[in-house]
């Protein structure tokens, strides 16, 4: 018999002595009908019930509390870090996109397309320009070996490229002409009854010089001569010529003359040259005079 069972023996064994009780002669307790009795067991028996039911359940055993697993925590790895590798762009040499052009006979570079405008530099026999532009004669926009822009006379010049789409410029205003220049004693020549005195001329200005005028003075003597002309012609020691020039431009030398017929030796003499240049033929146009003077 298991401890519950005998638990229910003890409590009806109690129940049985509660009722009994009350019919035991002698006994100074209250005598109790039937019905109360009957109530009182019932009471006892109830009681009796609720208690063991309550110890019951206050016996039934407490399942263990099941620990619910706690969710891992995944372990996150690292993202990894992209490493990028850059792949040098490869370098083109791409042709010029402009002509070239160059000249057989060093040619003077000016601010404008034309002779009375300022020398800004020139193009040597060798040389290549770019070309940049042109007018709508002869003259091209140009940019020298120095990165001097300027404008290029086409008389001596040969292009290389296409030109057909090269912009047409149009140049400054023309600037008021500068006349300017500079001259010096060159020396004397002999020839057959006469001698030719030569000076040095240069264009220092922003005027073109087509003629000229050199006066001859020897002030210790007072021999004189004069001799005009449209070309700056060179001689040598034999009054033989070298060369000559129909005009000088900006930056241009060339050789101015004068023809005497001395009957004397013209040693330690002191003698004046007067040199008159003008900017059109016959000694027209612009025109300016200097002179210098000399012991020869």
């Amino acid at each position: 018999m298991n401890k519950k069972s005998m638990h229910l023996m003890s409590l009806l064994g109690i129940i049985i002595f509660i009722s009994s009780a009350c019919y035991f002669p002698g006994n100074s307790a209250v005598q109790l009908d039937p019905a109360a009795q009957t109530a009182v067991a019932e009471t006892a028996v109830a009681l009796a019930v609720q208690t063991q039911l309550i110890k019951v359940t206050v016996e039934l055993p407490t399942p263990p509390a099941v620990e619910s697993p706690l969710p891992e925590t995944p372990t996150q790895s690292p993202e990894p870090t992209a490493t990028e590798t850059l792949t040098p762009e490869p370098t083109f040499t791409s042709p010029p996109l402009n002509p070239t052009i160059s000249v057989s006979k060093n040619t003077n570079c000016r601010t404008g397309n034309a002779k009375n405008y300022d020398y800004s530099g020139a193009l040597l026999v060798g040389e290549q320009a770019e070309v940049l532009a042109r007018d709508s004669g002869n003259y091209w926009y140009v940019r020298l070996p120095s990165g001097i822009t300027c404008w290029l006379w086409g008389e001596y010049a040969t292009i290389t490229g296409d030109t057909s789409r090269l912009p047409v410029f149009t140049p400054p205003p023309s600037p008021t002409p500068s006349p300017e220049f500079t001259f010096s004693f060159k020396s004397m020549g002999v020839g057959p009854g006469y001698q030719c005195f030569m000076v040095d001329v240069k264009n220092t200005g922003s005027l073109t010089w087509e003629s000229f005028t050199l006066n001859f003075h020897d002030l210790t003597h007072g021999d004189t001569a004069t001799t005009t002309g449209n070309e700056f012609i060179g001689y040598d020691q034999w009054c033989g010529v070298t060369g000559s020039r129909s005009s000088l431009m900006t930056g241009e030398t060339g050789t101015a003359s004068v023809k005497t017929f001395l009957a004397h030796d013209p040693s330690g003499d002191n003698l004046e040259f007067t040199l008159k240049l003008c900017s059109k033929n016959g000694l027209t146009g612009n025109c300016l005079t200097k002179s210098i003077s000399i012991t020869y």
